[in-house]
């Protein structure tokens, strides 16, 4: 794959903070969404939380999806920015030589989506933690869009061309476009799982 940016070592450094974020706050805001709607269907049920609850299962899942296009790309973008690290310093020039960002493959994020169904049942001792656990996730997965867009910006604006910068272009600009609807739904969620909680004590 081609490359070439207008700061090579600074496309490096981005892209490895790119990678780092992916695998820090992306791999745990998966797992903490991804346990959380474990929790949920256990805890609440109805034709609400069944909605909600597939709401989380979209996010959860474009999430996960993202997260692991930023480790594929910082792997193989990595490795032409390497070798022409590698080749201007041995011709004299200065400069830091990275080491390729490694890759290793995913485990692939089982999570199914719930039926309709006529059951409504909420736990009253468990679902105000799941709650809990969502209302943080909220504001993290808010943090890392925004964290997110930085990075991108950052990398595409230095990244002046090579033969993947179109597919990361869309792969990236596809989920920026989708990060609005994912916060509606976790938002959404999360009140309405709140409404279930504050009715209870009513009861």
């Amino acid at each position: 794959m081609n490359f070439h940016a207008n700061d090579l070592d600074g496309a490096y450094e981005t892209l490895s903070a790119f990678y780092v974020l992916s695998t820090g706050d992306g791999e745990k805001l998966v797992t903490e969404l991804k346990e959380i709607i474990d929790s949920l269907k256990i805890h609440w049920k109805g034709n609400d939380a069944t909605v909600h609850i597939n709401d989380l299962i979209d996010v959860c899942k474009g999430l996960n999806g993202i997260v692991n296009s930023v480790k594929i790309i910082a792997h193989n973008v990595s490795i032409p920015i390497v070798k022409v690290q590698t080749i201007r310093n041995s011709n004299g020039g200065n400069g830091n030589v990275g080491e390729i960002i490694p890759y290793n493959q995913e485990i692939p994020l089982l999570l199914t989506k719930l039926d309709n169904t006529s059951e409504y049942y909420v736990n009253p001792t468990e679902t105000p933690v799941d709650y809990n656990k969502l209302c943080e996730v909220c504001d993290l997965f808010t943090i890392f869009c925004d964290r997110f867009h930085e990075h991108k910006d950052k990398l595409l604006n230095n990244w002046v061309s090579g033969n993947d910068r179109v597919r990361v272009v869309t792969e990236f600009e596809e989920f920026e476009s989708n990060v609005s609807s994912y916060i509606l739904k976790l938002n959404n969620a999360k009140s309405n799982l709140g409404v279930a909680i504050a009715n209870l004590k009513e009861i």
